[in-house]
């Protein structure tokens, strides 16, 4: 297939904003830069904002590909050959794949890779195999680190809704625990969530997010993403308060808490919001109410089940099969373009 002689599809990527040093904004200016010097016209950018580049399915890479695959573009352009891929050697047959089938040209502004050099392909090779290497040593550091922070009992995340962090160790907020501590009592007297979240806002309780002034359109976040989120209560994050072992200063792991080398819980703050007791109440309570819609009503299908005389399913096994669910669900919604991707020329 004949493809335009001087067009170009950019590529951008990044896992985390932490500084101005590979920004989106800077592998952009870079790589137009590169665009203009080569006699290239710009045809479209393709941008993957806070995704890995282990994942494969990342919907902006995919449609960088096709703009080489379909004629669109004759040449295409990434920042830096790791932000291409942190795969390793799938990624590059991939690549070759689409370059060959196309006749497109692809060039890296960082480290000057161009796949009109005979030594492309070996160079490719090999720096994907180092961009992988890294990714896989960054991991373990990543695992031990949290093994230390474990060890040592330590808060390293962004703080929960009800505490403050200081020196790495939950402190109650003055402001927030006492709120935590009466949507808990409300919720052992039998309120619903949704009746939890209304009495947050009827209160002028700010969100979570509001709270942190995190993604706010007023304060923009230190990667200058805004948020456009709601900016009233939802029931998950009222289940997400409420569920949270933090409240009983233990540290979590995908709701559930922590266990030591020494088999011990973790403990994480000195003075938790709830006692253990009081939190395994809760827990119970909010176990009880699992049946029920977040208007506290029984759902229909636990109704039905009842008056067919089959057996409820228990909510830990419905707890489960959620997360089970969810798991299943995120490759797809990587595919499905999962993190912030823009197209645009």
């Amino acid at each position: 297939m004949p493809t335009p002689p001087k067009t170009c599809s950019l590529y951008l990527r990044i896992s985390v904003s932490k500084d101005e040093s590979d920004s989106l904004e800077r592998q952009e200016r870079d790589l137009r830069r590169l665009a203009l010097d080569e006699g290239y016209r710009v045809v479209a950018t393709h941008v993957d904002d806070g995704l890995s580049g282990a994942l494969a399915a990342r919907p902006a890479f995919l449609a960088w590909l096709d703009d080489a695959a379909s004629g669109r573009a004759g040449a295409l352009l990434a920042w830096r050959f790791d932000r291409i891929s942190r795969e390793g050697l799938p990624a590059v047959a991939r690549l070759l794949e689409v370059l060959k089938a196309s006749g497109a040209r692809m060039l890296t502004y960082g480290d000057r890779m161009d796949s009109d050099s005979h030594a492309f392909r070996i160079t490719a090779a090999v720096l994907s195999e180092v961009a992988y290497t890294e990714r896989e040593t960054l991991k373990a550091r990543v695992l031990s680190r949290q093994a230390n922070d474990r060890r040592k009992g330590w808060w390293t995340r962004e703080r929960p809704f009800g505490y403050v962090v200081q020196d790495h160790r939950l402190v109650q907020h003055p402001d927030e625990a006492p709120i935590v501590r009466e949507l808990a009592r409300r919720a052992e007297a039998g309120e619903s969530l949704r009746a939890l979240a209304r009495w947050l806002d009827e209160e002028g309780v700010p969100t979570p997010k509001a709270a942190k002034g995190h993604k706010r359109p007023d304060k923009p976040a230190r990667n200058g993403r805004t948020y456009d989120g709601p900016l009233t209560w939802q029931l998950q994050s009222v289940r997400v308060i409420l569920r949270n072992p933090a409240l009983a200063g233990w540290l979590p792991n995908e709701g559930r808490p922590v266990r030591g080398e020494n088999g011990e819980l973790v403990v994480v703050a000195d003075e938790p919001i709830l006692s253990p007791g009081e939190w395994h109440l809760l827990q119970t309570a909010l176990d009880a109410r699992s049946a029920l819609n977040a208007d506290g009503r029984r759902s229909p299908a636990v109704g039905a089940a009842r008056g067919s005389g089959a057996r409820a399913e228990p909510a830990s096994a419905l707890r489960v099969r959620r997360r089970d669910d969810l798991s299943a669900r995120r490759p797809r919604q990587a595919a499905e373009g999962r993190g912030r991707v823009q197209v645009r020329p």
